[in-house]
């Protein structure tokens, strides 16, 4: 009793209430600036979400873009080629000529052209090779010949097909080519060929009295889109689709079949609320918070540009707690160790530090190639907008794109592993060889492009040249069992274009054109030539 006594007099004693309250109020303190920093913390993380969704999405969309251009870009040329007779339907060559587009497109499934009298040539990918499908109409007589053909587009087997009902003039790329004068995009649909769900960009070709001669084209399958939504770098769940209007161009691959066709062979993809994707709710290019089966997510939906000829917009959604949940947890984490008693303040500190690592984290992730170390295609718009700011008056921005010649051989070869250390190869050579504020970036795959501040194009020229030849020769002196190369495509900005995205553009456009006409060297982008030709 006591012992009892003392102690409650103890606890009632002036000095003693004032040290437990001193440390009540410090404990108090110190959890409220817990609380507004952690949830100061949370906000910043939504931030850095939100601009890492923007980055993702704009990436996503480029890289959609990408993978539609080079279609475009063939239907264009062959339009013209036919317009200027260069070509003629009933020529021999046309198969090989087709071919020769399906080999520097490996989007392409089929590449063909369709007269307005049922005739038809086509080819498109079989396996390791290739076949072919030629409909001819003479004298009322129709014949169809189908070839089968190698991988090198030898001639393997012929067979005349007396059962073939097939007629150009009925089928989606056909009606939508009549409606435009440009390159059409038609809407997903089933390929007769195939039998798979794609796309197609057709191009109709037109006589001097604006008469349709012939439509070409080139068939470009969903599947492959898919591919291009994989691996996103902003959250571990995040994901991202193609739609147009409600429903789902392509998804990524976990999503397993995409497609469906029904008792009349109509093709039937997943809508949105199949996939659990909210509509837009608001118009332009906004990350959304929305809540899905009790789930908050972030949620951006952008548009490709209309002058594209596809309506398709691209989605990327992500939940919200993979960008919060770290802060909460520290957040609670703190509180405990915050109430243990003396070491309050270290430990808050520490981990106040530790909330923040997560936003650095996402950060350095948003930008950075994990393999090469280079920058990002995320991250590449503002290194070069940095890099505008910099430039003296006169000088221009030159781009250039350039991937490997051979890349693919590599892998088969030698291995996905051996294929990566090319990669970085090119990427320290790269950094080697470029001037101190230059911009090096990795596009995507073997893709790599580099952005300089010149004063004249043969400068960019002579610069671009410098830079391939390096890549090459390293190459040849690390890998010289293996035979790869690179090929580049070059622009420079002038007052007509500047953007970074359309140099971009005419820069992967020419480095089409060097890995079909001329391999290994730098390819000047279509309007460089001609303001060349125009100054000659």
């Amino acid at each position: 009793m006591f012992r009892r006594l003392r102690l409650d007099r103890r606890l009632r004693s002036p000095r003693t209430v004032y040290l437990l309250a001193s440390l009540a109020l410090l404990i108090v303190l110190q959890l409220v600036a817990t609380t507004v920093s952690s949830l100061s913390a949370r906000d910043d993380s939504l931030a850095v979400a939100r601009a890492a969704i923007v980055r993702e999405t704009d990436a996503r969309v480029g890289s959609i873009l990408r993978y539609l251009e080079p279609a475009e870009f063939s239907v264009g040329v062959s339009a013209r080629l036919f317009e200027s007779d260069l070509l003629q339907p009933d020529d021999l060559v046309v198969e090989r000529y087709l071919h020769s587009q399906l080999a520097v497109m490996p989007q392409a499934a089929g590449a063909f052209v369709g007269l307005p009298s049922g005739e038809f040539v086509f080819v498109n990918r079989d396996g390791e090779g290739f076949s072919s499908k030629r409909i001819t109409i003479e004298e009322g007589v129709r014949t169809v010949e189908s070839q089968r053909l190698d991988a090198a587009f030898e001639l393997l087997a012929t067979e005349e097909l007396l059962d073939d009902t097939y007629d150009p003039r009925e089928r989606p790329w056909y009606r939508t080519a009549m409606d435009v004068e440009s390159v059409a995009w038609t809407d997903p649909y089933v390929f007769f060929t195939t039998g798979k769900p794609g796309v197609t960009a057709s191009h109709a070709v037109r006589d001097s009295s604006g008469l349709v001669t012939a439509v070409v084209g080139i068939d470009v399958e969903l599947d492959g889109l898919a591919t291009l939504l994989e691996n996103l770098g902003i959250a571990a769940s995040g994901e991202a689709f193609v739609v147009s209007g409600d429903r789902v161009v392509a998804a990524p691959t976990s999503f397993g079949d995409q497609s469906t066709t029904d008792e009349n062979g109509e093709l039937r993809l997943l809508t949105l609320d199949e996939v659990g994707v909210p509509p837009p709710e608001v118009d332009g290019e906004t990350v959304q918070t929305t809540t899905v089966d009790g789930r908050r997510e972030l949620v951006m939906h952008q548009m490709l540009p209309s002058d594209r000829g596809v309506e398709w917009s691209v989605v990327v959604r992500a939940p919200e707690s993979e960008f919060t949940d770290v802060v909460d947890d520290q957040r609670r984490s703190l509180w405990w160790m915050t109430l243990g008693g003396g070491t309050v303040v270290l430990l808050g500190a520490f981990l106040l530090v530790w909330v923040t690592r997560p936003i650095n984290r996402l950060q350095t992730e948003a930008s950075t190639d994990p393999l090469t170390g280079l920058a990002n295609r995320r991250a590449l718009d503002d290194l070069v907008a940095e890099l505008r700011r910099s430039a003296a008056d006169g000088e221009l921005v030159s781009v250039l794109a350039l991937d490997l010649d051979g890349f693919k051989q590599l892998n088969d070869r030698f291995g996905h592993h051996r294929g990566d250390r090319a990669l970085e190869l090119v990427g320290e050579r790269l950094l080697a060889t470029v001037r101190t504020g230059d911009v090096v970036g990795r596009l995507g795959g073997d893709e790599f492009v580099v952005v300089q501040l010149v004063t004249t194009v043969d400068q960019a020229t002579e610069s671009a040249r410098r830079i391939l030849a390096a890549v090459a020769e390293e190459l040849h002196e690390r890998m010289p069992d293996a035979a790869v190369g690179a090929s580049g495509g070059l622009t420079v900005s002038s007052d007509e274009v500047a953007r970074f995205d359309d140099l971009l553009r005419e820069a992967d456009a020419a480095l089409i054109t060097a890995k079909r006409d001329a391999r290994g060297l730098v390819q000047l982008s279509e309007r460089l030539v001609d303001s060349a030709l125009a100054g000659n």
